[in-house]
C-alpha cells in the first residue's frame, strides 16, 4: 500500500515539473542581473514570496495542463513586475528580452 502511494505521489509530482522548471529558470535570470549592475541582487526569499503570491492568484483551470500554464504565466508576470520596481528604465527591456528567451527555452 505504501509503495503504491509513493509511486502515485511521484507520478503526480513529475507532472508539476514544467512549472518548477520555469520558476528555476526565471530565478536564475533574476540572479544574473547582478552582472549588469551590482545593485540588482535578488534573494531566494524574495523569489519565494512572489512565487507564493502567484500560486493562489493565478487563474484556475479544469485541467492540470491549463492550470500549470496559468501558474507559469502568472509567475512570469509577477516576477517581471516585482523585478522592474528596482530596475533602471534602461535595463527593463533587457529583462523582458531575457524573460522571453528563458520562457521559450532559448536561454541556456
Amino acid at each position: 500500500m505504501a509503495q503504491e502511494t509513493s509511486v502515485e505521489i511521484n507520478m503526480l509530482r513529475e507532472r508539476y515539473f514544467p512549472a518548477a522548471k520555469r520558476g528555476a529558470i526565471l530565478f536564475f535570470v533574476l540572479s544574473n542581473l547582478s552582472a549588469i549592475n551590482n545593485m540588482y541582487e535578488y534573494s531566494l526569499n524574495s523569489f519565494l514570496e512572489v512565487f507564493g503570491i502567484s500560486l493562489p492568484t493565478s487563474q484556475k483551470h479544469k485541467t492540470l495542463e491549463g492550470r500549470l500554464s496559468n501558474i507559469m504565466d502568472a509567475l512570469t508576470s509577477d516576477l517581471y513586475n516585482h523585478a522592474c520596481m528596482g530596475l533602471f528604465e534602461k535595463h527593463k527591456l533587457m529583462l523582458s528580452f531575457q524573460f522571453t528567451l528563458a520562457a521559450s527555452g532559448l536561454l541556456p
